[in-house]
């Protein structure tokens, strides 16, 4: 792995995944029509918006029975804040600026991310960091401070103590997730601190780095199966994707003994009968795969979404 000296990022917003003009050829490629999949893709993400908006639901510091966790609030405002970014980036539409900016005021209002279980901050941390760098330029000074204050006190600063700094390490989904949040958070918050955010992004790689040559190599067997392949390597795919929409490279992340073949992984270990092979911590149920499109479009293999076209162009499973 060969990291830069220089990490300066000169890029303006927005950054992260995808620039101005790359959304634009996006943007022809749905109007006309011809590509179905990515049409329904599209569509599903409008609707997802569209929702969001209607219902209108505040977003409030929850945790689960148990008392442990607030994953279920993280994953939906990564999932509206996602949404609403995109749907705002396409139509210029005030009404997602709008939810997108209340769903940034409220959950940036929170007391805490929950870092005793650091997948609630790092869930967050990629969805606030996504729709901070997409609508940056429209959103208040106001909402943009309360975003940077809690990236900074919620992750930056907690993935620095030590009791946190080790979830970092981890060699399952949570080594990905962790350095997923650090990476995108790093790239869209960037001027608000150069050199740490530099400091940031070499030690996400680095870190990674350790996480997938245990998790793929060498033959890209996943250790927790298909499930959490899906779960984890969703993340590692918008970690290289951060790093690379920036810097013009993921440094050889993508390149990681095993990591090309573990997508063959999982569509063999999906069968035809619309099963999984549920071994370790993985299902029986065969879900949608979204990672899978960032292998058939990176390694040029457009057999492994197979599947995934058949299921997205059948009916509106995006979502």
């Amino acid at each position: 792995m060969n990291i830069p000296e220089d990490l300066t990022i000169s890029k303006g917003h927005p950054r992260l995944f995808i620039n101005n003009k790359e959304f634009a050829q996006m943007k022809k490629q749905i109007n006309w029509g011809y590509n179905t999949a990515l049409v329904k893709m599209h569509e599903s993400y409008l609707e997802l918006a569209a929702q969001s908006v209607e219902d209108n639901d505040p977003f409030e510091m929850k945790k689960s029975s148990s008392g442990k966790r607030m994953l279920a609030v993280s994953r939906k405002a990564l999932r509206e804040l996602g949404a609403c970014s995109y749907a705002y980036r396409y139509t210029n539409n005030k009404k997602y600026l709008a939810r997108a900016s209340e769903i940034l005021d409220d959950v940036c209002s929170f007391e805490t991310w929950n870092p005793s279980h650091y997948l609630d901050v790092a869930e967050m941390a990629v969805g606030v960091s996504v729709a901070y760098d997409w609508l940056y330029n429209k959103l208040s000074p106001e909402v943009r401070e309360k975003c940077e204050r809690m990236i900074q006190s919620q992750l930056f600063e907690t993935s620095q103590e030590p009791r946190h700094r080790k979830k970092f390490l981890a060699h399952n989904n949570w080594g990905q997730v962790l350095n997923c949040a650090l990476a995108c958070a790093s790239v869209a918050f960037y001027e608000t601190n150069p050199e740490k955010c530099q400091e940031y992004v070499r030690r996400a790689v680095t870190d990674n780095a350790k996480t997938i040559e245990f998790n793929y190599a060498p033959d890209g067997i996943y250790p927790e199966g298909s499930t959490y392949w899906s779960y984890g390597t969703g993340f590692q795919v918008m970690l290289n994707s951060a790093v690379a929409s920036v810097y013009g490279s993921d440094f050889g992340l993508s390149q990681a003994q095993g990591f090309q073949k573990s997508a063959e992984f999982v569509v063999f270990s999906m069968g035809n009968i619309k099963k999984s092979y549920n071994y370790s911590d993985s299902r029986e149920k065969r879900y949608s795969v979204p990672g899978l499109w960032y292998f058939a479009y990176s390694f040029n293999e457009p057999d492994l979404i197979y599947n995934e076209l058949k299921s997205v162009t059948a009916k509106n499973n995006a979502k």
